[in-house]
């Protein structure tokens, strides 16, 4: 009984929390730019116009992947694929600079987005309570859908867990892979070359709270002039965390068209990108879009 009380009371705090303030919730809980890393068919499916999961596809491009995150993405199509390992370059201000690769893996590993960390009160509700009896209880305040919400983060949350066992595996045997380097300052090691594909995603207009105007100016104009000929700069979300659209875009947009580039605004499919959201916490997210941003001939 006593488990029960304390399950349910942990349950109304959580749901009165993100039901009726996640704009203060949000914030705090993201107040620090998470190391979060997606595979490839959550990349496919960020930008499905413009990614896709066939091998041939990706022959002769340049990609650069900034910021590169825990992602099993580059293993996946070099190893899986057959891409050509120099054809593929991950960046990331997270990248441990030198020193011993079994120390850094434990950094990484630590510091990548650990939802038993950060969530674990979710956790701890859905192995410790009896869920009928929470969902009965939880009736009286419209929130009878809580088990629901929790399972659909878990599933997402097992898949991102692979992700990253999969990206430490690669780091272990691949440290020189995962170059460090600031998204608004790229090292010139990135900057030696010119890309087909950029792909930015979970960072810019997302974390707005975080990073100021002239942090998303800068790493525009880093990114865009990195373009080869008909290159594609691709970024998502173009929301902040609340779902709503980054003031900034519209600047940004003006901008990169001033400056000869040809700017799309794409939608985006990425159901396990934001449905996750969506379901958890209720947000009324607007159908997510995607910035194309193509280099002249």
């Amino acid at each position: 009984m006593k488990i029960r009380i304390l399950g349910l009371i942990h349950a109304l705090i959580f749901a009165s929390v993100t039901y009726a303030s996640p704009k203060r919730f949000l914030p705090k809980l993201f107040s620090e730019v998470g190391f979060l890393g997606r595979n490839l068919a959550m990349h496919v499916e960020m930008f499905p116009k413009d990614l896709s999961h066939e091998a041939s596809f990706y022959t002769d491009k340049k990609i650069l992947f900034i910021p590169g995150g825990p992602s099993s993405v580059k293993s996946e199509l070099v190893d899986d694929l057959g891409v050509q390992e120099d054809n593929v370059l991950m960046c990331d201000l997270a990248y441990p600079e030198g020193g011993d690769v079994e120390v850094n893996a434990d950094y990484l590993e630590e510091k990548i987005f650990s939802a038993k960390k950060r969530f674990k009160f979710l956790y701890y509700i859905g192995e410790k309570v009896n869920w009928n009896f929470i969902d009965s209880s939880a009736q009286y305040l419209g929130m009878s859908d809580l088990r629901e919400r929790r399972e659909n983060f878990n599933r997402y949350m097992k898949e991102l867990e692979e992700n990253n066992k999969r990206f430490l595996r690669d780091y272990k045997e691949h440290s020189d892979w995962m170059i460090h380097g600031d998204i608004t300052d790229l090292p010139q090691e990135v900057r030696a070359q010119k890309y087909n594909l950029i792909i930015s995603s979970n960072l810019l207009h997302l974390y707005n709270h975080v990073l100021d105007v002239e942090s998303h100016f800068k790493a525009y104009e880093q990114m865009s002039s990195l373009l080869a000929p008909e290159g594609k700069l691709l970024v998502f979300p173009v929301s902040n965390l609340m779902g709503g659209q980054d003031k900034i875009l519209e600047k940004v947009i003006r901008k990169l068209e001033s400056q000869g580039f040809k700017v799309d605004l794409v939608l985006s499919d990425a159901p396990k990108t934001n449905e996750y959201y969506k379901k958890l916490l209720k947000l009324e997210f607007k159908p997510a879009f995607y910035l194309r941003v193509t280099a002249p001939k």
